[in-house]
């Protein structure tokens, strides 16, 4: 209550058990997720999960530039929105060690000689001993995956340039000439480590009648960098 649609109600990341590290719940050991116990109850349930990010930005922009000097014209076009959060379930996927999956490149889970505080060690799910802590670092709906999902994009950049009249007098059939570059989605400044922040749902999340998924990537397909080369003529 008192929030808006889609917001994030999360358990709270809070660290990673480290070696010596007292009062580590039963069934969990070093190199396991910590969660912040919301109600001090010793813990972690349904009740400890909290209001933490909001899926529509603050501020949404956008900025056009128009240039031109002699026959030469560029335009650009920047977009961006600040302010909102997005839950990274992409990089959930290839974090997961509950399960067979394929992980990041840069993947280093926790292990005695490398004491990790980000990312948990890497245990299956099954058997007695790793159950509990194979679940428990396996947790999907935590802040551990939601990032910061401001950015500013340089969507449209065009450079143009008109070919003088003289130098077309020549010519009987052409009037009007000018020379295009396009490309689109040039860069991206952004925190988010996933594909792209510009995202609005995706996946099993994003089902027909389900309003809740806006802000949640699952990995989905980024914008494309693309640029394009053309004439433009007039007879």
């Amino acid at each position: 209550m008192g929030h808006e649609v889609g917001s994030f109600f999360l358990y709270q990341f809070d660290g990673i058990y480290q070696t010596g590290e007292a009062n580590i719940p039963a069934g969990l050991a070093p190199g396991d997720v910590r969660y912040k116990d919301i109600d001090n109850n010793g813990i972690i349930n349904e009740k400890d999960r909290s209001h933490v990010g909001q899926v529509f930005p603050k501020v949404q922009y956008g900025l056009n530039l128009n240039l031109g000097y002699g026959p030469v014209d560029l335009t650009a076009f920047f977009q961006g929105v600040q302010g909102n959060d997005v839950m990274n379930l992409g990089r959930f996927l290839t974090d997961n060690t509950a399960d067979n999956s394929n992980y990041r490149a840069d993947f280093s889970p926790w292990t005695p000689t490398n004491p990790s505080n980000t990312t948990p060690r890497a245990i299956k799910s099954g058997g007695p001993q790793n159950g509990d802590a194979a679940g428990n670092n396996a947790r999907f709906n935590s802040t551990r995956w939601l990032e910061d999902g401001s950015y500013l994009r340089l969507k449209n950049l065009q450079l143009a340039f008109s070919v003088p009249k003289a130098a077309l007098e020549r010519t009987k059939y052409v009037a009007s000439l000018r020379i295009v570059a396009t490309a689109q989605n040039l860069f991206t400044l952004t925190d988010y480590t996933g594909y792209d922040p510009e995202t609005v749902g995706s996946g099993a999340f994003n089902t027909v009648g389900n309003n809740l998924a806006r802000g949640i990537d699952e990995g989905s397909y980024p914008n494309l960098r693309s640029f394009t080369l053309g004439l433009q003529a007039g007879f």
